[in-house]
């Protein structure tokens, strides 16, 4: 009759325990698709423009839209071109996204769109601590 063999290694680390573990790829971190300023710039933009929008009718809606959409698009193409190091086409495409939600006459930070532009900025790292 066989005795079981006592284990007498008291060095229980993953290592030890599965040997391939040290070869297994590092999961990568995951990067933000806005970067932080272009996002606050976007919300800030929508609130300046079209907070104020009822005191004049409407009647400055044209001007306000074009305006909030081309210093939008401006500032986020930049942030995203030095900040993030997004190539040229992303940060244009980035930038126009954001121009445009900035741009249009509806309230975005207070919606589900605004709460994306925010978590896809790395905000919920804030709050979260992920």
């Amino acid at each position: 009759m066989t005795t079981p063999v006592k284990n007498t290694n008291t060095n229980n680390t993953i290592s030890t325990i599965i040997p391939e573990y040290e070869k297994l790829p590092e999961t990568p971190q995951k990067k933000e698709i806005f970067h932080p300023v272009s996002a606050i710039v976007t919300l800030g933009m929508d609130v300046l423009f079209f907070g104020a929008d009822s005191a004049t009718m409407g009647v400055s809606l044209p001007v306000s839209m074009v305006l909030a959409f081309t210093i939008t698009f401006g500032l986020s193409f930049m942030a995203q071109r030095r900040l993030l190091h997004d190539t040229t086409n992303k940060a244009f495409i980035k930038a126009l996204f954001l121009g445009i939600m900035a741009g249009i006459p509806f309230p975005v930070a207070g919606s589900a769109v605004g709460l994306y532009i925010l978590s896809m900025a790395g905000l919920r790292k804030i709050f979260f601590n992920k």
